[in-house]
């Protein structure tokens, strides 16, 4: 599991690849950053169907990973959408896609859902909030 510096808080969750299923993140594990900003980069779109970006945390005690947002609307053509998670934050509005008030846990990764199997071609990246 990538254990991320605090001089760089900036990942790659997910490099620029065509995909047609469902895909997660590695796990990540942090301490000292209270919240996540996650950009979802869409360079080619099939139009249909859609994607998701769920952040997911996972359980201390059982090791399960648990979605804590529900994705927004579904993303379904080439554009780049940002999703904030961090506490006593401001609604979402412009090019974010979702806003959250929760805290990141230590341990996290995303999923990027996608709604049907048609190809598109995106990337994921993520800057850690303190």
């Amino acid at each position: 599991m990538p254990e991320i510096s605090p001089a760089n808080p900036s990942l790659v969750l997910l490099a620029s690849a065509a995909r047609t299923a469902s895909t997660a993140s590695p796990q990540f594990s942090q301490s000292g950053y209270k919240g996540i900003r996650i950009w979802l980069t869409v360079t080619v779109a099939s139009g249909t169907g859609g994607l998701r970006v769920l952040l997911r945390m996972k359980n201390p005690i059982d090791g399960a990973m648990q979605e804590i947002n529900a994705g927004g609307t579904n993303v379904t053509t080439t554009v780049t959408r940002i999703y904030d998670f961090y506490p006593n934050i401001g609604a979402a509005a412009g090019f974010v896609q979702e806003s959250l008030g929760r805290q990141l846990g230590q341990q996290f990764d995303i999923q990027v859902v996608h709604a049907d199997a048609s190809s598109y071609t995106y990337s994921v990246q993520a800057e850690l909030l303190l």
